[in-house]
C-alpha cells in the first residue's frame, strides 16, 4: 500500500481558511470592551518548519507544516507551548481553538490551564479535552469532573477540523465541540498573563494533532459557532468578491447574529446546536412555522449573499452563503438531465424545525465576524454519481425575492481493497480498509459499518452497525486488521467454530450503502 493511500486527508467543504489577525496593542490594565481580542495565533507569519514566535515551546516537537494547503502547527509527540498575553485575562473572555485531533490513542488532544506549569489547585482549573476519550476539568474547586465523549462525536472527531471553545465567565466554565456544550461547570480558571496549552500528539503520523487556529477574546457567547461533524469551522466567499457588509436588526447580539437563529440566548450569549447525533436529517414530519415568510413572492430582489456548492463527500452536497438581516431562505434541488429542465424537491426553509442549516460567524480578512449557514443536502432521494443542481431563494424583508442555482455531480464510494480477518480462538476481528470518493478523488469515510453474516456451515447468524472509527495501530503489519490508516476493525466474540462469511457495507448519509466486500474465515 502506497504511503499516498494511507496518508490522503478528508475534505467536506473546500479548505479551511484561517485568517490571522496581528497581535494587538493593548495597554496594561486598560479596559477592553466585550468582544476585544487579546491574542490571535498568526501562523501565516512563520515559515514552513519553524515554530512561531509568539509562542513559548516547554517541551515536545512542533512546526508549522501545510496541510491542505493551510498552514498549521504540527505537534508530533506530547508537546506544550505558553502564551503570555499584553494583559491579565478579565473575569469574561472566550477561548477558541481549531485544531485536528489524532485518530484515537492517549493522552488527550488538548488541555490548557491559565498557569505556567501545571497547578490544578483549588483557584486553578486544568481543562483537558479528547476527541475519543474523555472530557475532564481537574482543580479549580470542589471534585474532578470527568465525562465520556459522547459516542457520535467520538466516531466523527478524530482526524477532521474540529472547533473547540471554552466560555469563562467568573468561576463559571462552559465548554463546547462543534457547538454542542458539553458542560456548564462552577470551576475557578486562574486569570493571569499566561496561558498554558498541551497537544496530546502520539507520532508524526495518524497520531499527529495539528493545531489550525487560537483565539482569546473578551467577553463570552462571541465564539460560539454551530458545525455539524467534519464542517469547516472558517469559509471564504468566492475568490474577488468583497465581504459583505451585515447590518444586524436592532437588539440582535454582536456580532451579527443571524436574525433567523433560533432563540436561545442566555447570559453567556446565543448557542446554536447543531444535530445531537450522527445520523441522517429528515425533514419529513418537521414543523413548519410561519411558511409564508418563506415563500417567494412575485417582486424581484437580489440573489443570496455569495451562494456556494461544493462536496467531497459520498451523498449530496454542502451548501454555504452570508446571512442578511431579517431574510428568510428555501433550500431546493433537481435532477440535471443536462436540457435545462428543472423538477424541483424542496429540501428545508429556515421557517421549519428543525430547519437542518448550521448557523455560525466567518471571522473575515478585515477583523470582524459575519453570519453565515452551511447545509448538508443529507436528505432522501439523492443517489451516487448524479448530477443535480441546488436552487437557493432568499426572501428578503421588504418581501422581494432572488435565487441562484449551482451544479454539483455526487461522488461515489469506493473501497480499493477487500476486507480482512483475523480469528483467535472464536474471537473473530474484522477490518475495512479506507474508503474514497471517486468524485473528487479523496479519502471520504462512511458514518456507520454493517456486519452481516451471509453464509455460515452451522447456521451462525449475526448482523451488526456500527459508528465509522479508524483503528489505525502503527505497530501492526498490514496483513492485521487495524495495521493500515484509517481501517475499522470491529471483534466478534463468541463465534462457533465452523466457516462463516461476513458481509459489510459502508453507510453514508443519507442512508447510501456502498458495498465494501466479504471475508470468510475458519473458526476451529
Amino acid at each position: 500500500m502506497s504511503k499516498c493511500h494511507r496518508t490522503i486527508g478528508k475534505l467536506l467543504f473546500g479548505l479551511l481558511v484561517f485568517t490571522a489577525l496581528t497581535r494587538p496593542v493593548v495597554a496594561q490594565g486598560a479596559p477592553l470592551a466585550p468582544g476585544t481580542t487579546i491574542f490571535t495565533l498568526d501562523l501565516s507569519r512563520t515559515p514552513v518548519g519553524d515554530f512561531p514566535a509568539s509562542l513559548e515551546m516547554r517541551k515536545g516537537i512542533m512546526e508549522v507544516v501545510l496541510k491542505n494547503g493551510v498552514p498549521m502547527l504540527k505537534a508530533s509527540a506530547a508537546s506544550e507551548f505558553l502564551i503570555t498575553l499584553p494583559q491579565v485575562l478579565p473575569a469574561d473572555f472566550t477561548l477558541e481553538f481549531d485544531l485536528v485531533p489524532k485518530r484515537g490513542s492517549n493522552p488527550h488532544d488538548l488541555s490548557f490551564e491559565g498557569t505556567p506549569t501545571i497547578n490544578q489547585g483549588s483557584a486553578s482549573a486544568h481543562v483537558l479535552w479528547h476527541a475519543t476519550g474523555y472530557l475532564a476539568v481537574i482543580g479549580g474547586g470542589g471534585d474532578t469532573y470527568e465525562a465520556a465523549m459522547p459516542e457520535d462525536l467520538k466516531a466523527t472527531l478524530p482526524g477532521v477540523l474540529t472547533h473547540v471553545v471554552a466560555e469563562l465567565q467568573g468561576p463559571t466554565l462552559k465548554l463546547y465541540t462543534n457547538g454542542r456544550r458539553h458542560y456548564t461547570l462552577d470551576k475557578q480558571f486562574a486569570r493571569g498573563r499566561v496561558l498554558r496549552v498541551f497537544l496530546g500528539a502520539q507520532d508524526a503520523g495518524t497520531e499527529a494533532v495539528y493545531l489550525a487556529g487560537l483565539r482569546i477574546t473578551t467577553g463570552s457567547g462571541l465564539g460560539i459557532v454551530a458545525a455539524q461533524a467534519g464542517l469547516p469551522t472558517r469559509t471564504p466567499p468566492p475568490p474577488g468578491q468583497p465581504a459583505p457588509k451585515v447590518t444586524p436588526p436592532s437588539g440582535s447580539p454582536s456580532p451579527g447574529v443571524p436574525p433567523s437563529q433560533p432563540t436561545g440566548v442566555s447570559s453567556g450569549g446565543p448557542v446554536v446546536s447543531p444535530p445531537q447525533t450522527a445520523g441522517p436529517v429528515h425533514t419529513s414530519g418537521s414543523a413548519t412555522g410561519n411558511a409564508a415568510r418563506c415563500a417567494p413572492g412575485s417582486a424581484t430582489g437580489a440573489p443570496p449573499l455569495n451562494y456556494q456548492v461544493a462536496g467531497g463527500r459520498v451523498g449530496g452536497a454542502v451548501l454555504g452563503w452570508w446571512v442578511e438581516a431579517n431574510a428568510e431562505y428555501l433550500v431546493e434541488r433537481s435532477p440535471d438531465p443536462g436540457d435545462g429542465s428543472r423538477s424541483w424537491t424542496r429540501l428545508t426553509s429556515s421557517c421549519d424545525s428543525p430547519d437542518g442549516m448550521i448557523r455560525w460567524q466567518l471571522l473575515w480578512e478585515d477583523g470582524q465576524y459575519y453570519p453565515v449557514i452551511s447545509l448538508v443536502d443529507a436528505y432522501p432521494g439523492v443517489r451516487l454519481d448524479a448530477p443535480y443542481v441546488y436552487r437557493l431563494t432568499v426572501i428578503h424583508a421588504d418581501g422581494t425575492s432572488g435565487s441562484s442555482e449551482a451544479p454539483y455531480t455526487t461522488s461515489g464510494g469506493v473501497f480499493p481493497s477487500s476486507p480482512i480477518a483475523a480469528v483467535n480462538g472464536h474471537t473473530v476481528k474484522i477490518a475495512a480498509d479506507v474508503s474514497y470518493c471517486t468524485t473528487p478523488p479523496m479519502r471520504c469515510d462512511p458514518w456507520m459499518m454493517e456486519f452481516l453474516v451471509t453464509s455460515s456451515s452451522v447456521g451462525f447468524q449475526y448482523s451488526s452497525r456500527q459508528p465509522w472509527v479508524d483503528s489505525y495501530d502503527p505497530s501492526l503489519p498490514l496483513t492485521v486488521p487495524g495495521g493500515v490508516e484509517g481501517a475499522f476493525a470491529f471483534t466478534i466474540s463468541g463465534v462457533p467454530s465452523g466457516t462463516h462469511t461476513f458481509t459489510l457495507t459502508a453507510i453514508y448519509q443519507p442512508d447510501i450503502k456502498v458495498a465494501a466486500g466479504s471475508v470468510t474465515v475458519v473458526v476451529p
